[in-house]
This record gives C-alpha cells, sequence and structure tokens, in this order.
C-alpha cells in the first residue's frame, strides 16, 4: 500500500498495528538521516526491500532542537558530533540547518522509511567544503583568558621613562609590556586619553579577563605575527573587549570553521569542549592592538 501510494512516505510499527504516514513537504528543505539510526533495510526485523529501518522511532520522533546560521557542511558536521543529533536538515540556499533529535522514541516501535520520495527531483546541496575554506584558519590560543572588557593596569604619561629625552615609544611599550609584572595582555599604538588623567595623552596597557573554564582564540587572519611574540591587529581596537556574536553548542575543530566562515576576529571556547561564542573587535582606523603571546 505505501509502495503505490505516493503520499505515503513510511510504515510504522507499534503493538502490532502498521500506520503509514508522510513527511511534510518544503520544497525549500534537504533532510538527512543518520545512516546509523536507520542502519538497513527492513522493520521489526523484516527486510522490506527500497525502505530503512529505524528501529525504534516514528514519524513524530524527529523533533528540532537547534537551528544554526550556517552553510551546509558545518551542519553536517555539527551533527556528526553531537551524539544527541539523529538527523540533519538544511534549505536549498545552504545558508542555514537545523538538527533533529529522535531520543524521544518508544521501545516496541519501528518504521520503514521509502528510499524513494513522490517529491519532484532538486538539486542537490553540496555538503564539501568551499575552494575558499580548505584551507583551514589558523589560530593562536589564549589559555585560561575571556574578551570581556579589559582592565587598564598600567599607564604611563608621554614623560615617564624618558631617556635622553626620547619619550616613551611603541617599541618601549612592547618590552614593558612582556616584561612586567602585571602580566600584560594587551596594548595599543597610541597614547589613551580619558578625563580621569585631565585629558593627558598616557601610555596604558591592558589585562585581560581570566577564566580558566574558558580559552581565548585569535584569527591570525586579521591578527598578523609582528614577531615570534606578539600579534598585531591592525584597525582594531582589542582594549574596548570583543563584541559578543552568536555562540554555538559545538566542539572547538567546528567553532574554527565557524568563526573562519562567519569571519569573526576571534572566538572563546569552553575548555571542556562544549561550546562557544564568536567575537569581533571594534573598528578603529590607525589603532593597533597587539597582544603578547606567552607559551602556553
Amino acid at each position: 500500500m505505501c509502495s503505490s501510494s505516493l503520499a505515503c512516505d513510511a510504515i510504522t510499527l507499534w503493538n502490532c498495528t502498521h500506520y503509514l504516514g508522510s513527511f511534510a513537504d518544503d520544497e525549500d528543505a534537504l533532510s538527512y538521516i543518520k545512516a546509523t539510526k536507520c542502519p538497513a533495510p527492513g522493520t521489526a526485523g523484516m527486510p522490506i526491500a527500497g525502505y530503512l529501518s529505524c528501529n525504534g522511532i516514528s514519524l513524530q520522533s524527529f523533533a528540532a532542537y537547534v537551528t544554526f546560521t550556517l552553510p551546509p557542511f558545518l551542519i553536517k558536521q555539527a551533527c556528526d558530533n553531537a551524539p544527541r543529533c539523529d538527523a540533519f536538515s538544511v534549505n536549498a540556499a545552504g545558508t542555514f540547518g537545523r538538527l533533529y533529535s529522535a531520543r524521544n522514541a518508544t521501545a516496541n516501535m519501528s518504521s520503514a522509511l521509502k528510499l524513494t520520495t513522490s517529491s519532484p527531483p532538486r538539486p542537490a546541496v553540496s555538503l564539501s567544503v568551499r575552494e575558499l575554506r580548505e584551507k583551514a584558519a589558523d589560530f593562536v590560543k589564549l589559555p585560561g583568558l575571556s574578551l570581556a572588557p579589559p582592565a587598564r593596569v598600567v599607564a604611563y604619561d608621554d614623560w615617564e621613562g624618558a631617556i635622553d629625552n626620547t619619550l616613551v615609544t611603541m617599541p618601549l611599550l612592547s618590552t614593558l609590556c612582556t616584561a612586567t609584572p602585571c602580566n600584560c595582555d594587551v596594548h595599543i599604538n597610541r597614547p589613551y586619553s580619558s578625563a580621569a588623567t585631565t585629558g593627558d595623552a598616557r601610555w596604558s596597557m591592558w589585562k585581560l579577563t581570566a577564566n580558566p573554564n574558558v580559552s581565548t582564540y585569535i584569527h591570525t587572519s586579521f591578527c598578523n605575527w609582528t614577531s615570534s611574540s606578539y600579534l598585531s591587529c591592525i584597525d582594531l581596537d582589542a582594549t574596548q573587549g570583543g563584541l559578543r556574536g552568536e555562540h554555538y553548542d559545538v566542539s572547538d575543530n567546528i567553532m574554527r570553521q565557524i568563526c573562519n566562515d562567519k569571519r569573526c576576529h576571534a572566538y572563546v571556547q569552553n575548555n571542556d569542549d562544549s561550546g562557544g561564542t564568536l567575537f569581533t573587535f571594534t573598528r578603529a582606523a590607525g589603532v593597533n592592538s597587539y597582544f603578547p603571546v606567552r607559551p602556553n
């Protein structure tokens, strides 16, 4: 009956009763079920040609539990790496997708999913990494540090540290940043002025907020090595703290790809690999931020 009906997508067996069912039509959706969830032809132990067996679930078992604005290959990786995920769907344009779980299953229920559907053929959305993303982005890890607004720990007036009438300079500030016992984490290439200093220009150093549960990863496409121990972020002011973006409950290797795809400046990842958050720095023409990178 199901094979002869264009409206039937699956057969469900529950307590010796068979039900015919169908998925909702959506011309903009492409859906994928994990092969480990429906591993073989058949239902309730009986092979049925042209169908996949999904023991312990029915059509109603699949429920979306998260939506990501990501390309299809990252949606697939997120599902592959999530034990909770049993299926995923992506839109035809390849701009977002959903993860589904079938964990609310009934033990004595099984389904047989038809391998062919009544829907007309649609262009496949590639799940491979686009050529632009084939080169893995490089990131520098700052362990135990977050991107909350940093605290200004040291400030030097222009006349302080003057030697032979030489004022504080960028090279001198970089040396002081790596040598100071205050553990400077970031500074910029120009003096900082505020009402608290009566408008006087003061060369300053900042300390990032410590958090043993997270680590910050700086994207080297935006912050390049200027030496073996410094990252320079051109036209970005990191002393304002990171601007929080989207959060994803995914592993670090996927967060790297998401950050690369979204063109974020950095991301903060939970050290238990349970998820991370994207960040960008404030754009400021002529202001460069410098991160001294110490051995881990």
